[in-house]
């Protein structure tokens, strides 16, 4: 039976994303009866965390701290010269630090502060106790401090995490930390993006070198398991080679229970989840504005006639083409002359005051509704009542979007992209996303329309077949075959 410390920290919680697709794999894997399955634990913020020494007699508080610190929490930076002196030299000598413990978080601390911290948002809550049945670890690393390391020590190896005895560790990410001789380097890996489109991500040239870095330092002896035939492509002109030591499994489409659908109006869902973050100034949360705008909306209106609608999901930034999706609405709206409004589901982001703007006189006229911290039950409703998702990302690796809202029964206009000719074959309708015209034309060719009836239903007549490749027992399954056969085709590499 195989050991396998699973990485967990550092790659968010959310409905979609990378922190999401690892904590189903993590699911995934808990059921794989041929492998011993342990969760790693450590914090993202830029912190010198607690020590850990076996002999402390602090030791459960200081694994309580680690998991408390993976929680994201904001932190206000020191405002006093003498406190900003002290936080920068404990981060420069936590950096300074070569080799990290991990210990063993008891049973009587797996709380449900675990769950919270770490599943709550991508797994059903039947999984909880399962889940919590295994073991966990922490370590007094964090996502930071491998980043501070290369900054400070740029000459000096990256740091090591004490990951003796484990087969093999699962990263969600290339990660820059060393493993003991004899663990094997599993990598999960997404996309080049930042890379091929460096206008899209936000942070410092420095950052995109370091991204850099961490994927060849990988390289070197890891095993590779890509989301898509398309990323192995790109792993491969990024780092010549690594596609010889990489695999496509494909993410998840996660399971769950429909009797929870259509429990409550999507209006309802719409005034409860509805941000004003457009009409506040840059840097800040709310305005007198927004507040007062808040106060206009006619949500008896907006519920006394079927709520026609087009929806989007995905953080705000500017690969998923936010600008061009709007563009393509309004003219859409002047076209058809129909009250088609536009859903907006999204979070957080970055380089999104373009978005925003461009957002703004719809949320002011009331017919863009941009929805934050929505649930995953209120998403998966949002998603069976639109008429269509639009997805013209400029670039992916995957996409959940489209084939969450095809589970749900709603068709998608996604970008002409390799991979979602790939994922969604022939199930959507695809577009230049460059063509502002064009998707214009694609969405309204897939509104819910008596002309249109025949097409709809000619996508999503194929859903089924489409869905069944991504679902958690295929995707379950190729897991088991990699580390039952694939992994051990694959020859050992050392540094």
């Amino acid at each position: 039976m195989k050991k396998i410390l699973f990485d967990l920290s550092g790659a968010g919680q959310g409905y979609t994303g990378i922190g999401h697709d690892s904590r189903l794999i993590f699911s995934m894997l808990s059921a794989n009866k041929d492998i011993s399955l342990s969760g790693l634990i450590y914090p993202n913020e830029r912190a010198a965390m607690p020590r850990l020494r076996e002999a402390a007699t602090d030791l459960p508080a200081r694994i309580a701290a680690i998991i408390q610190g993976t929680s994201p929490r904001p932190r206000l930076p020191p405002r006093a010269a003498i406190a900003i002196l002290e936080a920068f030299w404990k981060e420069y000598r936590a950096a300074a630090r070569a080799g990290h413990a991990i210990a063993r978080v008891p049973d009587w601390m797996k709380s449900d502060a675990i769950w919270r911290v770490l599943f709550d948002k991508s797994l059903l809550p039947q999984q909880r106790s399962d889940i919590l049945a295994h073991d966990f670890f922490v370590s007094d690393v964090s996502v930071a401090q491998m980043a501070d390391r290369s900054i400070y020590f740029p000459k000096w190896r990256y740091k090591q995490i004490d990951a003796q005895g484990f087969d093999a560790m699962v990263f969600p990410l290339p990660r820059p930390l060393r493993l003991p001789q004899g663990v094997r380097r599993i990598v999960r890996y997404h996309d080049a993006i930042p890379m091929t489109h460096p206008d899209t991500v936000g942070g410092q040239w420095s950052s995109l070198k370091r991204e850099f870095n961490y994927t060849r330092f990988a390289a070197a002896d890891g095993i590779f398991v890509c989301n898509s035939p398309m990323s192995v492509d790109d792993l491969d002109n990024l780092v010549p080679g690594a596609g010889e030591r990489a695999v496509a499994i494909p993410c998840a489409i996660g399971d769950f229970d429909r009797s929870d659908i259509a429990a409550e109006d999507v209006p309802r869902i719409i005034e409860r989840r509805h941000s004003l973050i457009s009409l506040s100034p840059p840097g800040a949360a709310s305005s007198d504005s927004a507040q007062d705008s808040h106060l206009m909306v006619d949500w008896a209106g907006l519920e006394a006639k079927p709520l026609r609608y087009i929806i989007s999901v995905s953080a705000l930034e500017p690969r998923k083409n936010f600008i061009n999706a709007i563009r393509a609405w309004e003219m859409l709206r002047a076209r058809t002359k129909q009250d088609v409004k536009f859903v907006i589901v999204g979070s957080g982001g970055w380089l999104n005051t373009p978005i925003l703007t461009a957002m703004r006189p719809h949320v002011r006229a009331h017919n863009l509704f941009h929805l934050e911290n929505v649930t995953a039950v209120e998403l998966r409703q949002l998603y069976a009542g639109a008429e269509l998702c639009v997805f013209p990302s400029f670039a992916e690796g995957f996409g959940f979007a489209p084939l969450e809202a095809l589970r749900m029964g709603t068709p998608s206009v996604v970008s002409n992209l390799p991979v979602f000719r790939w994922t969604l074959t022939d199930a959507a309708s695809f577009a230049d996303p460059y063509d502002i015209s064009e998707i214009c034309q694609r969405v309204e060719e897939l509104l819910d329309t008596p002309d249109n009836a025949g097409r709809r239903r000619s996508l999503l007549e194929k859903a089924p077949g489409i869905l069944q490749r991504f679902s958690i027992e295929r995707v379950s399954e190729l897991w088991r075959e990699f580390f039952a056969v694939t992994i051990d085709k694959l020859p050992m590499r050392d540094r």
